[in-house]
């Protein structure tokens, strides 16, 4: 399996579901270490072959998944079948790219503004500028709608 790694996730674990994870990731004949750097919780996934690692940080009554760095399919399928790993993470995904493209959507409308303004004052040198940032706002647009 290819290296599968997800930053800045954001994925509340209530600690019955983590509890389940260790578990299942035992029963799948892999070794488990924690391990705690500057406030967080690294959790160590690994046989011969393979190191996982899952970086968690404490909060009262769970624990939030920052990163998630897996290499192997079976620890894959034990986070999905416990807490919906590939799905959350797909979703969360989506969610950045529909926000980036709102971004795009709203910066295209302020420099349409910009651009309207510039053409009434006739300032042909701002016009040009602007007319060169839409065409890389629109190229942007294009590829973030392709996936």
């Amino acid at each position: 399996m290819k290296k599968l790694v997800h930053e800045d996730l954001s994925l509340a674990i209530t600690r019955k579901e983590l509890k389940g994870i260790v578990q299942a990731c035992l029963n799948q004949q892999f070794q488990i270490f924690w391990g705690f750097h500057k406030g967080t919780m690294i959790l160590h996934i690994y046989n011969s072959e393979e190191r996982n690692l899952l970086t968690f940080r404490r909060h009262k009554h769970y624990l939030e998944l920052l990163r998630a760095q897996i290499i192997s399919f079976p620890v894959l399928q034990v986070l999905d079948f416990s807490i919906q790993f590939t799905l959350k993470t797909r979703k969360r995904l989506e969610q950045k790219r529909k926000r980036t493209a709102r971004e795009i959507y709203q910066e295209i409308d302020y420099y349409l503004m910009v651009l309207h303004e510039e053409l009434t004052t006739n300032n042909q040198m701002s016009v040009q500028e602007i007319k060169h940032k839409l065409e890389e706002l629109r190229r942007e647009q294009k590829r973030l709608a392709k996936g």
